[in-house]
């Protein structure tokens, strides 16, 4: 149909259209030593996927050393980058931040920029940077500084991305959802388990019960198994069945289980401003939240109360 062409064709002049900025991103990154590495969409685009076009993607994941965060946002901002200001957290408590580049046809090109490969203290140093460098994949179709993690590490990746999004919102063009059942996140997952060998699969059944995740894994695997017929090896079923804790696991707890998991895994030091910047977020995540005249105050209040009826 032409609907479908149309589409398509609009989904390969983006690809064009954001390459470049891509680029440029991981060409200042690499030589300074910031060790970039692409995460999830961008990532499994230029690896996988017979066109990048097809992996459709609302901004680019780059994960960077923890100590070099300062130094990419030097280089985003000489690359006429701005940092978005509507995220909730402050720096010293984000493990991640939306960059943008305006382009001249009025669209934007944006840079998610990671410190940690998962957005939560709790997994900061269960899942790290040097997790992605282990195995680094080159993504020559993409340009010569891009690289993606080993397919055990994007898998795992994957699978937990999943669960969180069956409890934090997240947002497609301009609606907001709920659910690890989008089927792109399924064809991610699929075309991973078809591209494995064994020592990959080996690889990622080690990694997950590091971080006490077979639950997540398992879910996952079960859920694209189900769609899309995708083959799992009997045995990793079954070590990742073995893996799954007896007590309730991270995304088991509810909202409040998570938060207290998540101050739990930081420096006693840092838990009273964690705690503070969860209550009481940025002036410009509340206005983005509640759109509206209310004064702030109100919207703070509404927030505690909303927090504690749940």
């Amino acid at each position: 149909p032409e609907a479908v062409r149309a589409r398509a064709r609009a989904l390969a002049m983006r690809e064009l259209r954001h390459r470049g900025p891509l680029n440029d991103v991981l060409d200042r990154f690499a030589p300074a030593g910031l060790g970039p590495v692409l995460l999830k969409g961008a990532a499994l685009a230029y690896d996988l996927y017979p066109s990048p076009a097809w992996r459709e993607r609302g901004d680019a994941d780059v994960l960077v050393r923890p100590g070099q965060r300062d130094a990419a946002h030097a280089i985003l901002a000489d690359l006429g980058y701005v940092r978005d200001t509507g995220e909730g957290m402050p720096d010293a408590h984000s493990l991640q931040q939306l960059w943008v580049l305006p382009l001249d046809d009025g669209s934007s090109h944006d840079i998610d920029l990671h410190i940690a490969p998962l957005n939560a203290p709790r997994f900061r140093d269960a899942l790290t940077h040097e997790d992605a460098l282990r195995g680094r994949r080159p993504l020559p179709a993409l340009g010569p500084a891009a690289a993606a993690p080993s397919r055990a590490f994007m898998l795992l990746h994957a699978a937990i991305h999943r669960r969180f999004n069956e409890t934090v919102p997240y947002r497609v063009g301009t609606r907001w959802h709920v659910g690890g059942e989008r089927l792109i996140w399924l064809v991610d997952i699929d075309l991973l388990a078809r591209a494995m060998d064994p020592g990959e699969w080996a690889d990622f059944v080690q990694l997950t019960e590091r971080l006490e995740e077979g639950r997540s894994a398992l879910a996952a695997l079960e859920a694209t198994q189900r769609a899309l017929g995708t083959p799992v090896p009997a045995e990793v079923r079954a070590a990742l069945a073995a893996a799954i804790p007896a007590a309730p696991g991270y995304f088991d707890r509810g909202k409040a289980g998570r938060a207290w998991l998540d101050l739990g895994a930081l420096p006693a030091r840092r838990r009273a401003g964690f705690a503070l910047a969860r209550l009481f977020p940025s002036r410009a995540f509340m206005r983005a939240k509640y759109p509206g005249a209310a004064p702030l105050p109100v919207l703070y209040l509404r927030r505690l109360a909303a927090l504690a009826r749940r």
